[in-house]
């Protein structure tokens, strides 16, 4: 029997809503005392290519659109930032009995691109977020949007280019190290912008690419080779690895993730509503796991906050917390934000 092609949005299948509340696990078991044995930077690095490979599933079709660059930011501000706020307030009032000095006040609630001592630890990829999506929204532009995309691409590529092919061309070791640190010391230009790009690059070939088994097995084994071959150097995903390794493994995750996507597209498996539930509470339990253990450590005696018993319970709490916002707090306040964007 013929399968049935699935009709879901490229940016909603299961398969990527899974992986989004995995990544976010991994993340929040990693910051656990008793439980720090899972590999936090995995989750990290799978964010920033799945960041890209929705952004392309998702907005393809407002490339070269006045209003894209727009409508795109102001989605983005609201999947981010009220949920933000709201987990970052009572941080603050934690740490300064009120609101913080006054100049760190801006750069805490605005989450700008550049590097700030957190308050809420993994409020630091939010930033590089921020980042991709301003830089994205621009590439949306009609006329110029494309010019500014191939730009930002190969602005970030340069950081792979070895020293020895700069010096080949004789340029002062001055300028070498400026560029390098230009490069390396900024939001924008950077080498994590390559996990974006290759989800860029997944999600292209994902909505250019008819359903088919063999692109979804091919994208699988090549991604999924990629990502053994490049893990082995990070320690299996406990640490960042250098840039060339990165490009590499960065390919690796969003090979997977297109042949994932490509076999839930050819109805091969349908994971259902669940797998959207698991998508929603994923940026709740990313964004609100440290305030909530911030308070356990406030609360509960040294003894038993490293119990491992006592952290398996906090465990289950951060779920349920989790689930608690995403359905009464999170996905209610972005539907309103939403609404009142169309209607203005």
């Amino acid at each position: 029997m013929k399968k049935s092609v699935s009709s879901a949005p490229a940016h909603r299948l299961g398969s990527l809503e899974l992986g989004r509340l995995i990544a976010a696990s991994l993340v929040m078991v990693s910051h656990l005392v008793s439980l720090d044995a899972a590999p936090g930077p995995l989750g990290v690095q799978y964010f920033f290519v799945l960041s890209g490979f929705v952004m392309i599933t998702a907005h393809h079709g407002d490339f070269g659109r006045w209003r894209g660059p727009l409508k795109f930011w102001w989605r983005r501000i609201c999947r981010i930032y009220p949920l933000y706020w709201l987990m970052l307030l009572p941080v603050m009032f934690y740490y300064y009995h009120g609101l913080a000095p006054a100049g760190t006040n801006w750069a805490l609630f605005a989450l700008t691109p550049r590097v700030v001592n957190d308050l809420i630890p993994p409020a630091w990829t939010l930033r590089f977020e921020v980042a991709f999506y301003i830089m994205f929204g621009l590439c949306l532009i009609p006329h110029v949007g494309r010019v500014i995309l191939a730009g930002w691409v190969l602005s970030v590529l340069w950081l792979l280019v070895p020293i020895h092919v700069f010096r080949f061309f004789h340029i002062h070791r001055y300028n070498i190290m400026f560029l390098r640190a230009v490069g390396l010391n900024n939001h924008f230009i950077s080498v994590f912008e390559l996990y974006f790009f290759a989800g860029l690059l997944g999600g292209w070939l994902l909505i250019k690419s008819r359903p088919s088994i063999v692109l979804a097995l091919a994208g699988l084994l090549t991604g999924g080779a990629l990502m053994f071959m490049k893990l082995r150097v990070t320690q299996w995903g406990y640490v960042y690895p250098g840039p060339i390794n990165l490009a590499v493994l960065s390919l690796g995750y969003a090979g997977v993730m297109f042949g994932l996507a490509m076999l839930e597209r050819c109805g091969v498996f349908h994971l259902g509503k669940w797998a959207a539930w698991a998508g929603a509470i994923s940026y709740p339990l990313y964004i609100s796991h440290s305030p909530l253990l911030l308070a356990a450590d406030k609360l509960l005696p040294a003894h038993l906050r490293t119990n491992i018993l006592v952290e398996g319970v906090l465990l289950l709490l951060i779920y349920a917390v989790a689930i608690w916002l995403a359905f009464n707090v999170d996905r209610p306040l972005q539907r309103m934000l939403r609404r009142g964007y169309k209607n203005a």
